[in-house]
C-alpha cells in the first residue's frame, strides 16, 4: 500500500467516524426537535392530496377541507391516546394485583424445585458443604420476592412519566 492509500483510507474511516456521531446526536437530542415536523409532514401530505381531491369532486374549498381534516385526525389520535393509555393502565393493574395474589403459587413451584433439588442433594455431597438446601431456598424466595417488588415499584414510578412523555 502506497502512503496516498493510507491516507484516503484514513479519511474514509473519519468521515464514517462524524457520520456515526452525528446520526447518534440526531437521535439523543435533535429527535425531540424534529419530531413534530416529521409528524406535521406525514398527517399534512394526506390531507393536502385529500382536500385537493375533495375540492376537485365536490368543489369544496381546500382550505375549509383542510381545516375539517385536521380535527378529525387530531379527534382520532386524541381518541386512540384516551383509550390506549387506559388499556395500558388496566393492564398494568391487573399485572400488579395477579403479582400480588399469586404470590403463593409461585412459592408453591419454588418448594417443589426445592424439594426435587433436596432429593438430588442428598447424593452429592459437596452442595451440603455449600451451606445446605434452607440456605438457597432463603436466598431463591428473597431473590424472587426482591424482584417483584422492584417490578411494582418500576412499573408504578415510571407509568406516569411514560404518559406525560406520550402525551407530550
Amino acid at each position: 500500500m502506497e502512503k496516498s492509500d493510507h491516507k484516503e483510507l484514513a479519511a474514509r474511516f473519519i468521515c464514517i467516524g462524524f457520520a456515526i456521531a452525528a446520526v447518534y446526536l440526531l437521535f439523543e437530542y435533535g429527535l425531540y426537535i424534529i419530531l413534530p415536523f416529521i409528524a406535521a409532514f406525514c398527517i399534512g401530505v394526506p390531507i393536502n392530496k385529500l382536500s385537493k381531491k375533495a375540492n376537485e369532486a365536490y368543489r369544496i374549498p381546500k382550505k375549509l377541507f383542510a381545516v375539517f381534516m385536521l380535527l378529525v385526525v387530531l379527534l382520532a389520535v386524541g381518541v386512540l391516546l384516551y383509550y390506549g393509555l387506559g388499556r395500558l393502565l388496566s393492564e398494568v393493574e391487573e399485572l400488579v394485583s395477579l403479582a400480588e395474589n399469586d404470590g403463593g403459587v409461585i412459592e408453591n413451584a419454588v418448594d417443589s424445585v426445592i424439594n426435587g433439588i433436596g432429593s438430588f442433594a442428598k447424593r452429592l455431597p459437596i452442595l451440603n458443604k455449600l451451606g445446605g438446601l434452607e440456605g438457597m431456598r432463603g436466598k431463591i424466595d428473597d431473590g424472587i420476592s426482591g424482584l417483584f417488588s422492584a417490578l411494582i415499584s418500576r412499573l408504578t414510578s415510571s407509568i406516569p412519566t411514560f404518559a406525560i412523555e406520550l402525551v407530550k
